[in-house]
């Protein structure tokens, strides 16, 4: 459930931001609130994903979004949310904005990179779990800015598909 809807609230930012700037900015404060509401839900349910810091060889990405054209990177990510077992278990290398939702419960942080189509009017992205050598806030990059990261694709069929990496690493 958690992961279900941080997926939805995703794609309600890539349906919202195909509008006017002004649009956007009312609307993604809306996200922005409904979000910080929603991520208790979302904790309440269990995830039947497993972080498991798994040794990675980050020298062999089986998925580099960076080297691609925004509109392929745009189809990319789409068809990874749509065919996630086509990618479970790849190395994904991508480039995108950094963000920070915090959950209004416990204050527990979740992290995002989002990636705009070639428009610069949509957002599509996956969530991340950080190696556990990054201390949030101290050795993170500023929210807001571009980032790299690598990690491995994991999703959960039962929990409505959705997606995240997991054991990324900011490549800084």
């Amino acid at each position: 459930m958690i992961k279900f809807l941080i997926c939805f609230l995703l794609i309600l930012i890539s349906i919202i931001s195909c509008k006017d700037n002004e649009s956007n900015t009312i609307l993604l404060e809306a996200f922005d609130k409904s979000a910080k509401n929603n991520i208790s839900v979302l904790n309440k349910s269990k995830s039947k994903l497993n972080h498991t810091n798994s040794l990675i060889n980050y020298n062999k990405i089986d998925v580099d979004l960076t080297v691609l054209s925004a509109t392929i990177v745009y189809a990319e990510v789409f068809n990874m949310i749509m065919n996630p077992e086509n990618y479970e278990d790849k190395i994904v290398k991508m480039k995108g904005q950094f963000v920070v939702f915090e959950d209004m419960e416990n204050g527990n942080p979740f992290y995002a990179c989002v990636i705009p189509d070639a428009t610069a009017c949509c957002l599509q992205g996956f969530e991340f779990v950080p190696l556990s050598e990054y201390d949030y806030p101290n050795n993170y990059p500023e929210i807001d800015s571009e980032i790299t990261i690598i990690g491995k694709f994991e999703y959960d069929e039962n929990n409505f598909g959705y997606c995240r990496l997991i054991d990324t690493k900011f490549i800084f």
